[in-house]
């Protein structure tokens, strides 16, 4: 006969006791974090793979697009990659973390097929590895933003300026006279950027800070005007005659600028990308300008 007292009484499931609005939360964190480690993988934990698989195929053919048009070695063209691959990725952390918290503790089952999510997840692999290995950036992409620590290469870059350097432009062809080149310094490992005076079989001297190539005077209307209070006759150098495989770089601030005319000509394995133009500045108009 029952009296009436229950000495083990039931508990609630374990379902019961789970706070929806707390399950909403841990999820949109959760794609938040995944989204921020690679855009599309809050996607794929949202059950969206489909999405994922559209932004990876996006970004895939802007990288491949924008490489066969050299858009990225003009300022307005990396502007707009700028814009567009920043602008897609904003959009899929938001999209995933907005769709993370609005989710319901049950949700239904996944949108797509079990192949589409096999492949998000492949290509979210893919493109994770690319990343961390450096592929795109290094053998894709090849841009690189510099800061000038230095006045050596005033006026065409200043003190200050955040310039864009192509990294592969000399990967197959070597520099041209008058290009503005990083190299890497063997002594320090710094990274300079000089302008090429000459090339293999070239005779240079300076003459009161003037370049004088095979006997012939540059025009040079890259440098500084001739400032009327300084009555010095200006840097002097050469002749010197450049080895083959070899470059002898210097700045256009003629006064003021650590150059061939110190160390000696550059080797081609030490140049490493080319200046391409100026894309942050104190000075706004100077903004988007390109380095010649």
């Amino acid at each position: 006969m029952s009296s009436g007292l229950n000495l083990f009484p039931q508990t609630s499931s374990p379902a019961t006791l789970l706070d929806p609005k707390k399950s909403k939360r841990k999820r949109g964190v959760i794609a938040l974090l995944l989204s921020i480690l690679q855009p599309g993988l809050g996607q794929i934990y949202n059950g969206e793979p489909a999405k994922a698989i559209v932004y990876y195929l996006f970004w895939g053919a802007l990288l491949v697009l924008c490489r066969a048009l050299g858009v990225w070695n003009r300022f307005p063209g990396f502007v707009v990659f700028i814009t567009l691959s920043g602008g897609t990725s904003l959009y899929m952390i938001i999209q995933a973390t907005r769709a993370g918290f609005q989710q319901k503790l049950e949700s239904k089952s996944p949108q797509g097929s079990r192949v589409t999510a096999i492949v998000a997840i492949a290509l979210a692999i893919v493109v994770f590895i690319a990343n961390g290995s450096g592929f795109i950036f290094d053998r894709v992409i090849a841009i690189r933003g510099f800061t000038t620590p230095s006045v050596s290469m005033s006026p065409t870059i200043r003190l200050g300026d955040r310039i864009v350097a192509n990294m592969q432009t000399y990967n197959k062809t070597p520099p041209n006279r008058g290009d503005v080149v990083l190299f890497l310094f063997a002594p320090t490992d710094a990274m300079l950027v000089k302008r090429v005076a000459g090339i293999a079989g070239d005779t240079i001297e300076i003459h009161q800070d003037k370049v004088i190539r095979n006997g012939v005077p540059l025009q040079e209307p890259y440098l500084l005007p001739p400032d009327p209070a300084d009555d010095s006759s200006g840097s002097e150098s050469g002749p010197k005659t450049v080895p083959e495989g070899e470059f002898y770089l210097i700045g256009d601030n003629r006064r003021n600028s650590y150059d061939s005319r110190s160390f000696g000509t550059v080797n081609l394995s030490q140049i490493r990308g080319k200046a391409l133009f100026v894309y942050w500045s104190t000075d706004p108009s100077r903004i988007g300008r390109p380095i010649q």
